[in-house]
This record gives C-alpha cells, sequence and structure tokens, in this order.
C-alpha cells in the first residue's frame, strides 16, 4: 500500500521533472534539492493557511506558527527544515491535495544525521539600525 506522503513526493517530483523539461534545472532554485529532501524525511507537514481574510496578518500568524513548530522540534533533538520550494507546483500540489486553503509550505521533521556547527552568531549591530 503506498503511504500518502510517498504518493505526495511521486507527484511533486513528476510535476518538478515536468518543470525541469520546460524552464530547464538552473531556473528551478533547489526545489528538486527540496523534494528528495521531502522523500527521505519520515515526516512531512503540509501547511495551510485557513484564513477566510486574505489579510497580511494570516501569512504572517502561519509563518510564526512554523518557526514555533522549528523550534519545538529543535528543543525535542529533532531535525527540521522549512520548505517554500512547493511553489514551483503549488497549483498542482494545492489541487492534488484537496483543500480549500491556502498552501503556504512544507516542513520535513526527523532525526538528524549530523549535528553540524552553527554559524558564528552577527551582533545587533550588524543587523540593525537605531535612530533616535
Amino acid at each position: 500500500m503506498e503511504s500518502a506522503k510517498k504518493g505526495l513526493t511521486d507527484f511533486f517530483r513528476s510535476e518538478l521533472e515536468a518543470l525541469r523539461k520546460r524552464i530547464g534545472e538552473e531556473d528551478m532554485g533547489s526545489s528538486l534539492w527540496s523534494c528528495g529532501v521531502m522523500e527521505q524525511a519520515p515526516v512531512l507537514v503540509m501547511v495551510w493557511n485557513a484564513g477566510e481574510n486574505d489579510w497580511d496578518s494570516e501569512v504572517h500568524s502561519v509563518a510564526a506558527a512554523i518557526q514555533n513548530m522549528l523550534l519545538k522540534a529543535y528543543g525535542l533533538g529533532l531535525g527540521s527544515l522549512w520548505i517554500a520550494d512547493i511553489y514551483y507546483a503549488i497549483e498542482p500540489l494545492t489541487e492534488y491535495l484537496g483543500k480549500p486553503w491556502k498552501l503556504m509550505a512544507a516542513v520535513t521533521l526527523g532525526w538528524p544525521a549530523e549535528d553540524p556547527e552553527a554559524p558564528p552568531r552577527k551582533t545587533v549591530e550588524e543587523v540593525a539600525e537605531f535612530r533616535s
């Protein structure tokens, strides 16, 4: 029996392969790599915006919810990845999944294969400007 995740990732890959034939791989960002991550991860969460008002704040709320999910996963020792590359096939994926909401992202979760060093943090002065 085919799993729901395998069916979804097989569908996504087929859409990406069709896109590759039309526009070339160099114009597809990291979408093929992201699909591979989705195929390998034990858990794949598709994230929707079920808001009915089409407000920018609904999109912000979904982004905050995704960030909270990633932080909780990290706290549990899990690896995670926020995948926006679904936008390369957003309409076919939305139709495939058959939901009335706006598809926003995918999130993969699983036990990390490695524990890389975090990059050095920038200082507040490097990323913000304060004026009086």
